[in-house]
Parts: structure tokens; C-alpha cells; sequence
């Protein structure tokens, strides 16, 4: 009589899987241990918005923050300087500045000639 204990997988074909069922396992605490970690001292998640140099990036929050020593580099960070109720980082501005486009910097120099209460000179069109 024969029993029937259900499907039966290839020793083989399972023990090929198990590297990589490892790694993905693997991955998957570390980000939950991650994103606990930072959760629990309130730091928000930041996406990074650009790198700024080869030790830093800037965050869409405007703040800047040191590039992980990770393979790859994750989507998003820690802002610390968020949590402090820290202003923007200069750098993070120079940069944008540098990579704006020439509507960009009209509109960036009206808002800090507005903000400094200088009245900005009416442009003139040539007919």
C-alpha cells in the first residue's frame, strides 16, 4: 500500500534555492531592523535627492547626510537634521543652484530679492 505524503521536492532543486532564500530573508531584516531602528528615534525617511559628492547626498527635505558604506545605496535616509528642527545645508543649495536651469534661477532670485525686501527691476521687452 502506498501512502500519499503529499508532493515531493527534488533534494537538488531545493538545495539550489537555499542561497538565494537566504540572502532574500536576510535583506528583508535588515531593512525591518532598519526602519525599526530609525522609527523608534523618530528620524524621518528622507529620499535622496541627489549626491552632492562622493561622501554626501543631498535629501528632498533639503538637508544633507553622509552616503552609506552599502553596496548599493538605499532610496531613502535618515534625517536627522529634520528631527533637530535643523535649517537647510548650504552645500545642498549650492548644488541646486549649480544643476538649475536658467527659469529655475529667475525664480530662486526673485524669492530671495523678495525675502532681502529689494525691489526687483522691471524687465524690459523689446518690441
Amino acid at each position: 500500500m502506498a501512502t500519499d505524503a503529499g508532493p515531493t521536492v527534488p533534494a537538488s532543486s531545493s538545495s539550489r534555492n537555499a542561497p538565494a532564500l537566504f540572502r532574500v530573508s536576510a535583506a528583508a531584516a535588515e531593512r525591518i531592523e532598519r526602519d525599526d531602528a530609525v522609527s523608534a528615534i523618530g528620524a524621518p525617511l528622507v529620499p535622496i535627492a541627489r549626491v552632492v559628492s562622493r561622501t554626501l547626498v543631498a535629501l528632498a527635505c533639503g538637508h544633507a547626510a553622509p552616503i552609506p558604506r552599502a553596496k548599493r545605496t538605499p532610496r531613502a535616509l535618515p534625517c536627522f537634521a529634520c528631527l533637530d528642527g535643523r535649517p537647510v545645508e548650504r552645500d545642498v543649495v549650492l548644488t541646486a543652484l549649480a544643476d538649475a536651469s536658467p527659469e529655475d534661477l529667475a525664480a530662486y532670485l526673485d524669492a530671495i530679492d523678495s525675502r532681502a525686501g529689494v525691489v526687483a527691476p522691471p524687465t524690459f521687452r523689446s518690441a
